[in-house]
């Protein structure tokens, strides 16, 4: 079984990371999600806050004591915005079927899921 701590951790790792791509490029990170819409300044510009989003989340996480009850809280947090996001991108591909927005909603539902397996493994409880 993986240490949970370390996959939190790498977790909040993958947000920084994705949200950093999605920020700096947000045409080549989301076309295959949104297709040709992503080219549109105020699409970019709502993908930008997108991914910023998303590494403040996992900066969120680090930023957290290591097995406390706020990474606990920051992991969850995190579930929340990926449940938030498998809700909405089911919706673009039931109205698109374009592949990569069934990608989307299936990365985000792993995100989700991971999410809440580590807050409820990497934490021990403690405050902090």
């Amino acid at each position: 079984m993986p240490d949970p701590r370390l996959v939190a951790r790498l977790y909040a790792f993958s947000r920084i990371g994705l949200g950093a791509v999605m920020a700096l490029a947000p045409t080549a990170a989301t076309r295959p999600w949104i297709g040709d819409a992503a080219r549109l300044p105020g699409v970019r510009s709502a993908l930008r806050v997108l991914g910023v989003r998303d590494a403040l989340l996992g900066a969120a996480v680090l930023g957290t004591p290591d097995g406390g009850v706020l990474r606990r809280r920051a992991l969850l947090l995190c579930a929340a915005a990926d449940v938030a996001d498998v809700v909405v991108t089911t919706g673009d591909y039931a109205r698109a079927r374009r592949a990569g927005a069934g990608l989307a909603a299936l990365t985000a539902a792993g995100g989700a899921a991971l999410g809440t397996w580590t807050a409820t493994r990497a934490s021990g409880g403690r405050d902090g």
